[in-house]
């Protein structure tokens, strides 16, 4: 987290210079040195176990001097001497590993007194910046103003309260958005989503403006409760409309591309979707491994191979080479399977699908007399018995809740695909996506530690009793 917001403010000081000529990033930023020299800063150890639930970044009293010290350290590590660049990025590659935080650190900058080095550091009033020369010309893009209604501000204000998390403040925007204009599908979209019920499908876009069919359509397959059909075709209308406007918008075209999955229609166009994203952002390991999993949905193994084969070789996010080599072994045995003549197992239509179950699980749930090899639990793992009671989706968290034993507890992950799920149940599993389970599944989860009661390692679903 120190990292992450240490960074945010490290590149808000991005300057363009002489026409877009010149770049400087690492200016100055006078509001922190103020905040530091009248505030008490936060020990080091503090600040670095600092996560999203931790008072210093949810109290208004301590997150000036949150982000002013995370600024500092991260200013600090990029441009103070010595020379530590080396030694954050060797730190930062321990994190993508899946490292504890306070050993990788320990291990990279252990040997120094990093607080007393720091405070050295804020005493200096000039500080190194980075000015880049750029060999291409800045292209420029004509504009044209356009009148905002009201009830659009409405709607806007309220989509970005949600985004904050801040849902009562966003309904009363949506409120006013709809007493001015009550048939407003965007707003009425967005206050259900605000109070978590689930978006009604019965009301259409009258609009011809791309963003309101792109965030009615995002935010009905987003939405809390289980997805309907109607809801879905609603999702996909709007998404289409969206995507024929403005084509050019990778998350647009990865939306499009699960409203198709979600409706159980169009193998080809949830391909060409996804290669959109890709090909536009080929960064994005995430979308390399969505449109993988559509091209060995249809049968396309060899296409699916090479775009996994580059995210392996290449990967770009933390995660993204081993979450690639996992794809990679479904790929393979999918493949196989169809090669056998048996076919490729049908998975869930949801673009952020979890893996398939294994052949050793499906065959061990298939005969009640055979004992499931359940999936060994790894060090720093543990496992839970339970029943799964619901999956709660919100832009890039998932939540899942499982009764146990003795109370209620929820497990995070950030998607689908960061959760292995197993089924060892003979009878056809239900699609699992967001939602209420219905009834219950029985199934053990396994977790790390992590938010809320843990970060979701695997998900088995167990044969029923």
């Amino acid at each position: 987290m120190w990292l992450n917001e240490g960074l945010a403010e490290y590149y808000s000081s991005f300057d363009l210079e002489n026409s877009g000529q010149f770049v400087t990033i690492g200016r100055t930023i006078e509001s922190h040195y103020r905040t530091l020299a009248s505030e008490t800063w936060l020990p080091l150890k503090e600040l670095l176990a600092t996560k999203h639930d931790s008072p210093q970044y949810n109290e208004n009293s301590r997150r000036g001097v949150f982000y002013a010290e995370c600024w500092m350290l991260t200013h600090m590590l990029l441009h103070g001497e010595p020379d530590r660049r080396a030694q954050l990025r060797a730190y930062v590659g321990e994190l993508s590993t899946g490292a504890d935080p306070a050993a990788a650190w320990e291990r990279q900058f252990g040997r120094e007194d990093m607080m007393k080095a720091l405070r050295a550091y804020s005493e200096r009033r000039l500080i190194a910046a980075t000015r880049y020369t750029m060999s291409d010309r800045i292209t420029r893009a004509p504009g044209a103003a356009v009148s905002f209604a009201p009830a659009d501000a409405e709607a806007t204000l309220g989509e970005l309260l949600v985004a904050l998390r801040r849902n009562d403040d966003a309904v009363r925007h949506f409120d006013r958005a709809l007493n001015l204009k009550p048939a407003f599908a965007r707003a009425a979209v967005g206050r259900a989503f605000a109070i978590g019920e689930h978006p009604a499908a019965t009301v259409d876009s009258d609009s011809t403006d791309w963003l309101s069919d792109y965030m009615i359509g995002s935010t009905l397959l987003t939405g809390a409760g289980s997805m309907d059909q109607s809801s879905i075709a609603s999702a996909r209308a709007a998404l289409e409309r969206a995507a024929r406007a403005r084509g050019d918008i990778p998350n647009l075209q990865v939306l499009y591309a699960r409203a198709l999955d979600e409706s159980g229609g169009d193998p080809a166009g949830t391909v060409d979707a996804l290669k959109k994203a890709h090909d536009a952002v080929p960064a994005r390991d995430d979308y390399a491994l969505l449109l993988a999993q559509a091209l060995t949905r249809a049968g396309q193994y060899a296409a699916a191979r090479a775009v996994l084969g580059d995210v392996m070789a290449r990967p770009h996010l933390p995660g993204g080479k081993d979450a690639a080599f996992a794809a990679m072994r479904r790929t393979v045995a999918a493949e196989e399977r169809a090669n056998r003549g048996r076919g490729a197992a049908e998975e869930p239509s949801n673009t952020n699908r979890p893996a398939p179950p294994s052949e050793s699980a499906a065959a061990a749930g298939a005969d009640s007399t055979v004992h499931p090899a359940y999936r060994p639990v790894q060090p720093g793992e543990r496992r839970v018995e339970g029943s799964l009671e619901r999956i709660d989706c919100a832009p890039k968290r998932i939540e899942l809740v499982v009764r146990l034993s003795d109370r209620v507890a929820r497990f995070q992950a950030t998607a689908f695909d960061q959760i292995d799920f197993i089924s060892y149940r003979s009878d056809p599993l239900t699609r699992v996506t967001c939602g209420v389970r219905q009834p219950p599944d029985h199934v053990y989860l396994t977790f790390r530690a992590g938010e809320l009661d843990g970060a979701a390692i695997a998900l088995e679903f167990l044969a029923k009793q």
